[in-house]
């Protein structure tokens, strides 16, 4: 009988299928492995879409809750000012009680959303400022009045020669309110916020003069800022307000520092004729910017202004870190009609308590803010100083 029995295991034949079937495994393990890696990846970067958009939603919350802290502070201390207390302590006072009755009306529009707030300040939060309001008869009246003066000595001479002596040191010694220096807005001041000056347009009195940067300096209304020690180092900054004498209905601002040449910085439309015609130029000396107002004060154009205030003048690290302390004064007061306003915190009250266009203020306020949600707790202190120029 013919032998059908198998023969003997081949070796080699079941190593090479032991190695097909490892191989076989491992790809199911590969194949398997990036399957799990796949749906773990998929997971996770769900997961943090999901909570990043937690977050984002929680931290605009946050935001809004400030932001509304901020500028109820932020008018109640401009309004409290623009009400020219009697004193520091009442213009204190009257922010504490505003912040109390602000800090009620946030509370109740957010627990609608189910939030508490609370928004507090105490009697050391707030720093003593000064509320600054000059008008045209302020800066003109003051020229006219030294004007008078040296006539009276002018006839008190005996000689030319004696006049011209006397008008001479009068010059090299006259004080903030002289012709020749140009009227006093405000002295010895550490920190200014909300400085603003504004022209009419269309006076016959003192209207802005026609003229270019290179005679602006002996022409134009402008804003002058110097050290209050005259052995200091603070440079001398010049802002002069006037419409160029090209033919245009422009009005244009130039700056210039230490008397060296002037540069105009801005230029704005502000024809006073036509369907909608300017009245009154603001330029905003802390925020850098012009705005063109009609009759009503509704504003009918706007224009960034770089360069108005002094980089010397504007905190980096914190509000102490700025040059100063600085005196401010207006010169060429008959090239404008208009008013000037300013909150400033100075280094001392004597001069400021004879001076007619000062009255006590409020110069910032620093506020606790608390907001509590179910998912959201946030709490912070801000110093508030609406208008304060920005680092």
């Amino acid at each position: 009988m013919a032998d059908v029995s198998i023969g003997p295991p081949d070796g080699d034949r079941f190593r090479d299928a032991d190695r097909g079937q490892l191989l076989l495994v491992a790809g199911l393990v590969v194949a398997v492995s990036l399957v799990v890696l796949v749906v773990l990846l998929n997971a996770t970067i769900y997961t943090e879409n999901v909570a990043t958009r937690g977050v984002e939603a929680a931290d605009g919350e946050a935001l809004e809750v400030r932001a509304t802290g901020v500028e109820g502070v932020g008018g109640l201390v401009d309004a409290t000012n623009r009400a020219k207390p009697g004193t520091h302590g009442e213009a204190a006072g009257t922010v504490e009680d505003g912040i109390e009755d602000l800090d009620e009306r946030i509370a109740a529009r957010y627990a609608k959303r189910g939030g508490v707030t609370r928004l507090e300040t105490d009697p050391v939060g707030t720093t003593d400022g000064w509320y600054l309001d000059a008008s045209t008869d302020d800066w003109m009246d003051a020229g006219e009045e030294e004007t008078e003066e040296g006539g009276e000595e002018e006839e008190a001479e005996e000689t030319e020669e004696e006049t011209s002596e006397e008008e001479e040191t009068s010059e090299e010694e006259g004080g903030a309110e002289t012709a020749a220096d140009g009227y006093a807005f405000a002295t010895d001041v550490e920190r200014t916020r909300g400085f603003t000056v504004t022209a009419d347009l269309d006076s016959e009195t003192a209207a802005l003069a026609v003229t270019d940067a290179a005679g602006a300096r002996e022409e134009a209304f402008g804003v002058v800022l110097e050290d209050s020690d005259p052995e200091g180092t603070m440079a001398r900054h010049e802002v002069y307000l006037f419409r160029p004498d090209d033919g245009s209905d422009d009005v244009a601002v130039a700056v210039g520092s230490d008397g060296g040449p002037l540069e105009v910085r801005c230029r704005i439309a502000a024809g006073t004729a036509g369907p909608d015609p300017a009245a009154a130029v603001e330029v905003d000396l802390t925020g850098e910017r012009v705005t063109v107002r009609d009759g009503d004060g509704r504003a009918i154009g706007t224009a960034r202004c770089p360069g108005l205030w002094p980089a010397a003048l504007v905190p980096t690290t914190g509000p102490d870190d700025a040059d100063g302390p600085y005196d401010v004064r207006f010169v060429n007061g008959d090239a404008a009609d208009g008013t000037a306003t300013a909150t400033a915190r100075t280094a001392s009250a004597t001069w400021y308590d004879e001076a007619d266009h000062a009255t006590p203020g409020v110069y910032d306020a620093t506020v606790d803010l608390r907001y509590r949600t179910a998912d959201l707790g946030f709490e912070t202190t801000v110093r508030v100083a609406p208008g304060e120029p920005d680092a």
